[in-house]
């Protein structure tokens, strides 16, 4: 090896022997040199940086962030199903019909004025108005290949609703048959839905005066409890609504929206009881009715579905008993059902909007107590283009080695280059100038060659 490069012989090696080993004399000679010392900063700096910025894409992917995502699908509406709730639905004739006479307001009332069919199962079936009766439902289309068709008998009733209104739900997609001419229109949002109820007074109970019957509009065969709706029918008014079709998907857990596939979770082993797919309403109040149950020892009718469970439903004094359980000393036993169930990985909303309305009777008309009672409304999209709002991660762990990978690729680019040395060029010529006057204050010996080699 030449050493001739070095501009003197280093102090640290004179008056040492030749024990020391070749390979660490080489490894001070090359690689412990004050010149390389920027290279090795430069080295420290990389790893560290290098380091940290994986560690920081690391940790942020871990946190499973998500975008939202917003398309359109133009002429993908789907008809949805509708659900609405009358308190006048009470049939006294029937009632008689079933109980032998015994239908008078006595026979049919508890104390404290509460209908018995607030509390009993059977007295609910005895004056369950038939929907057939209570409606007429007919759907028209402007399509030619879209048939017109009287819808009335494909309503059911479905469940009951505070205060004491009885639920009926129109479902095309669930009690339409297979063979219907409506499965083959490939234009179901050209659809136009209208429904009115009628009731005579006179043979017709009433829980409650009520002005304002609700609608809830949903996905078909899932008929969430909802507590609020998003449209409603006004006595002896016609009300027309437009809607539009909103889709919403989430994702599973690790993500925050940790959504449940209710369908995959539960199936349809409780379609006895909530009559379709579970949600996450039905199963919030699954929840409250097994507190009710087991602190009570009877479920409450504020229930939607507590009629169709197989266990003691509270009478008056049972009910008064256990709402104050539920709510003793600030327990709140309800708020243990609060977050227990999970959002649905997906949802359909429908976004309902007054279009009109129109009185049954004129204004000047002077309404006789033999008047039946009437309250409509119609439905039609307002536009076939449904929006959705896709749920979908932010990083994959593709986009996460790429991006690791760049990041690496930098760094290690960075530490392996010859970056110190040009640095080493932006010294001030100041330190340059005074090295070589160093240099020339101490000339070397002519012969260092040959002593250097001498030496080892």
């Amino acid at each position: 090896m030449d050493y001739g490069i070095h501009p003197r012989v280093p102090k640290q090696l004179k008056g040492q022997t030749s024990v020391v080993p070749m390979f660490w004399r080489y490894i001070r000679a090359e690689f412990l040199r004050k010149d390389l010392i920027l290279t090795y900063i430069t080295l420290v700096f990389s790893i560290v940086g290098m380091l940290y910025q994986c560690i920081d894409v690391l940790s942020s992917y871990l946190e499973y962030p998500t975008l939202m995502n917003i398309l359109e699908e133009r002429e993908a509406a789907r008809f949805p199903a509708m659900t609405t709730c009358l308190s006048p639905w009470y049939n006294l004739t029937m009632v008689c019909e079933k109980r032998n006479g015994q239908c008078s307001k006595k026979d049919v009332m508890l104390v404290l004025s509460y209908p018995k069919h607030a509390y009993f199962r059977e007295w609910r079936d005895y004056g369950l108005s038939d929907p057939s009766v209570l409606f007429t439902c007919n759907m028209t289309s402007f399509m030619p290949d879209c048939p017109d068709f009287d819808c009335k008998d494909m309503i059911r009733h479905i469940y009951y609703k505070v205060p004491m209104m009885a639920c009926y739900t129109l479902d095309l997609q669930r009690f339409l048959p297979r063979n219907h001419s409506y499965f083959n229109c490939q234009y179901t949002w050209s659809y136009e839905l209208m429904v009115e109820a009628r009731w005579n007074p006179k043979t017709t109970m009433s829980t409650m005066d009520m002005m304002y019957y609700p609608i809830f509009f949903h996905d078909s065969s899932v008929y969430a409890p909802e507590p609020m709706s998003s449209a409603a029918m006004r006595r002896d008014v016609f009300v027309d609504y437009t809607i539009a079709q909103q889709d919403w998907s989430r994702l599973k857990k690790p993500y925050h929206t940790d959504c449940w596939d209710y369908r995959e979770r539960f199936g349809r082993k409780l379609v006895s009881i909530y009559q379709g797919w579970m949600s996450q309403l039905s199963c919030e109040q699954e929840c409250r009715m097994a507190q009710e149950l087991e602190n009570c020892n009877c479920i409450r009718t504020v229930n939607e579905f507590s009629h169709f469970m197989d266990v003691v439903l509270c009478d008056v004094s049972a009910d008064d008993k256990c709402s104050a359980i539920m709510t003793a000393n600030n327990s709140f036993l309800y708020s243990k059902c609060n977050g227990i169930c999970n959002s649905e990985c997906s949802t359909t909303r429908y976004d309902a909007r007054i279009s009109g309305l129109r009185n049954y009777y004129p204004k000047n008309h002077k309404k006789k107590k033999s008047d039946d009672m009437m309250c409509g409304f119609s439905v039609a999209f307002s536009s076939a283009t449904v929006e959705i709002y896709h749920l979908k991660p932010a990083m994959n762990s593709e986009m996460l080695l790429g991006i690791m990978a760049g990041f690496i690729g930098v760094w290690v680019g960075l530490a392996f280059s010859n970056v110190a040395d040009y640095v080493g060029f932006l010294i001030p010529l100041k330190r340059e100038k005074e090295v070589l006057l160093k240099r020339r204050a101490d000339p070397l010996p002519p012969n260092y060659r040959q002593a250097l080699y001498n030496r080892y």
